[in-house]
């Protein structure tokens, strides 16, 4: 029996929206050594281009939304913007130097969403949203795969055109846990999932010149498991353009409001 007192960051966001590194390879057909080695091959790569635009798909028990937007996904040096639509209205955010910030509906104005909120519902609010920048950036994805990521298989028939290449990862639960440290999360849900669960599936799409074309996360198992009465979770980023121009700065100063 597995048991932890912590729990997923997707997870959190899952269940929130739903109720209101290993290096062993199993398989033939691998390019990579270990799912650590595959990690370094892609970083590597982002070092002459790190900037590419993106779209972001998340279905949550049916309920789907979409975002897009361009990212600078280099360790140390990350910078992502994301423009999605909640319920009729655009919802703009960059994430910068590790602050992330909100554009008010004015247009004009940005606010900086804080772990430290007061209101406790600006403050789930500013951890879903944080949670959804971290999904799509590719950086993130690839900590997940070094730390706990195993390749149990490389998908033989290149579904895209081309040489793109589909590698499917298992997410060993305990060490993705382990990784994330994530917080928020009711312990007793934390330890039923644990109990339940074994590994995340997610599906790295290489391009040949191996950088990334897709990258999809699959927590319908989780959000099953934690007993929230959610159907489904899945999680889907397509990226394009890698050497896109870098234009993801900070707002201005004068258009940053205190909340």
């Amino acid at each position: 029996m597995r048991r932890t007192g912590r729990g997923l960051c997707l997870l959190s966001l899952a269940l929130t929206l739903t109720a209101c590194g290993g290096d062993a390879v199993r398989g033939q057909a691998q390019t990579f050594a270990s799912a650590h080695e595959l990690a370094d091959a892609v970083r590597a790569n982002l070092v002459s281009k790190p900037t590419a635009n993106y779209t972001f798909e998340m279905d949550i028990g049916g309920e789907k939304t979409t975002a897009t937007g361009t990212g600078r996904f280099f360790a140390g040096s990350r910078a992502i913007s994301m423009t999605m639509d909640v319920r009729g209205r655009p919802v703009e955010m960059r994430f910068v130097d590790g602050t992330l910030y909100v554009r008010q509906p004015d247009g004009k104005t940005w606010s900086v969403a804080t772990p430290d909120e007061v209101d406790p519902a600006t403050q789930l609010l500013g951890m879903q949203l944080q949670e959804m920048i971290d999904q799509a950036d590719l950086s993130y994805a690839l900590g997940q795969i070094e730390a706990a990521g195993v390749i149990w298989s490389l998908d033989p028939m290149r579904p895209d055109a081309g040489s793109t290449m589909r590698y499917l990862i298992d997410l060993d639960i305990e060490e993705l846990i382990a990784w994330e440290q994530p917080e928020g999360l009711p312990e007793e849900v934390a330890n039923r999932i644990a109990d339940r669960v074994d590994t995340v599936p997610m599906e790295l799409w290489l391009g040949p010149d191996r950088f990334p074309v897709k990258v999809t996360l699959d927590m319908s198992e989780v959000v099953e498991a934690s007993g929230s009465g959610g159907e489904g979770a899945t999680f889907t980023t397509t990226y394009s353009d890698w050497g896109a121009p870098d234009v993801i700065g900070a707002p201005h100063p004068d258009h940053v409001s205190e909340n």
